[in-house]
């Protein structure tokens, strides 16, 4: 039986396997001072679709990578290792995933903190069944 709704199945394998690869990952932005790169879930939204036996569907997440304003470099490798890695997303507590391989990830500076910052944003679509 499973235990947790698809979009927090995805949530918490986006996390795990981002902190897997050595990027510290969290579910919110963390406290301030917390050491630049890391990697946050900034939404998912799940678009079922029932069936008379069982969910399948869609899940689109946003993940965000955040650096400091020398590590656009470092931004932009995170983006490769993390497109790469979730794209192996096979199953999932026995739901079966995909990832569709035409998600999008864009850099961009961001200036609301003191510190200017580069933004990464992975924005992923997964299907699951």
């Amino acid at each position: 039986m499973l235990n947790k709704q698809p979009d927090q199945q995805l949530h918490d394998e986006l996390i795990r396997r981002a902190t897997d690869l050595g990027l510290d990952a969290y579910p919110f932005l963390p406290k301030e001072g917390t050491p630049y790169p890391f990697m946050t879930v900034a939404y998912t939204q799940l678009l079922p679709r029932p069936t008379k036996s069982y969910l399948l569907g869609t899940v689109i997440a946003q993940v965000d990578i955040w650096g400091t304003i020398d590590d656009r470099k470092l931004v932009s490798d995170w983006i490769g290792k993390l497109m790469q890695e979730f794209s192996t997303i096979r199953e999932i507590d026995g739901r079966k995933w995909s990832m569709d391989l035409s998600s999008s990830s864009e850099i961009l500076k961001d200036d609301s903190t003191d510190d200017m910052l580069y933004h990464g944003v992975l924005d992923l679509k997964f299907k699951f069944y």
